[in-house]
């Protein structure tokens, strides 16, 4: 009898210390939160599972489970302000139209390692395929909005997470003055202190470019290189001869005229060269 009460007193001790390591994990999780960010992440996120919070960049993040979805991770200030919700999700659970629009790509026979959908307030939601190149290590990320529109794709990317973004108020005043019916899909800080803010317009993805002190410097666009003046690529063949210029150019948007001309030059035995000429054919990079 001794002997089976002791067995049953160890296998008691070992379940209660089990039951208080799980106590003191929920405990330190709900540490790492404030109750502000708790009770705006309940609402917002009723159904969540396996859920895990962590500090980010000064912001209290929640990993979670969701039905639909592999994985969630949601954005909150202290205050419970919400700023951001990535969702890790199947290439399959894709809308069709930004399916489609990715096998349109030059990537599409690409191997997809990753679909992300990127939720932000105010913001229109964007969909990111990070894909790899078969026999290369080649990779790219293509950036397509929520109704198939493609606004951009990064070659080689550091595949960063993303992360929540405060537009300034004075380039959200630009944007709403000069293209009043826009979403913002996106925005990143260059290294050089330029803001490159990219939206849909009437369902054509342009990019918006505005310089440290939120002057708007230019807006670029994808045209068909059959709708470029040909004053414009007389002068791009007569100074790159032998080059072949890509069928995709970019029109850039100038404050004041001439607008410019962005083209992709290639030539066999050449390293590709980007360069750039005004509305009236001058050479300007």
């Amino acid at each position: 009898m001794k002997t089976k009460f002791s067995i049953m007193a160890i296998i008691c001790l070992i379940f209660a210390g089990v039951m208080s390591s799980c106590s003191d994990d929920d405990n330190k999780n709900k540490q790492m939160t404030t109750p502000e960010a708790q009770k705006a992440f309940d609402l917002q996120y009723p159904n969540a599972k396996n859920t895990k919070w962590e500090m980010k960049n000064g912001y209290y993040v929640a990993e979670f489970n969701d039905d639909g979805y592999i994985s969630i991770d949601a954005w909150y200030n202290a205050a419970g302000e919400w700023f951001l919700s990535e969702f890790d999700m199947d290439y399959n659970a894709l809308p069709t139209a930004v399916k489609t629009t990715f096998s349109n790509t030059p990537y599409g026979t690409w191997k997809v390692d990753d679909v992300d959908l990127i939720h932000r307030p105010s913001f229109m939601n964007l969909y990111i395929i990070e894909a790899d190149e078969p026999n290369t290590e080649n990779d790219v990320e293509v950036y397509i909005s929520e109704d198939g529109v493609l606004i951009k794709t990064v070659l080689d990317s550091e595949n960063s997470p993303a992360e929540p973004i405060i537009v300034p108020s004075a380039i959200k005043e630009a944007i709403n003055s000069k293209y009043p019916n826009a979403s913002i899909v996106d925005i990143d800080l260059e290294k050089n202190g330029n803001y490159e803010v990219d939206i849909i317009d009437n369902k054509q993805a342009l990019e918006v470019v505005f310089d440290s002190k939120y002057n708007w410097l230019y807006t670029d666009s994808e045209v068909m290189l059959s709708t470029v003046p040909q004053v414009v690529t007389d002068a791009v063949k007569a100074k790159y001869a032998g080059y072949t210029i890509d069928d995709d150019v970019t029109l850039r948007t100038m404050p004041t005229p001439p607008n410019q001309y962005v083209f992709e030059l290639e030539k066999e035995g050449a390293a590709d060269i980007t360069v750039i000429f005004d509305a009236e054919g001058k050479f300007v990079k």
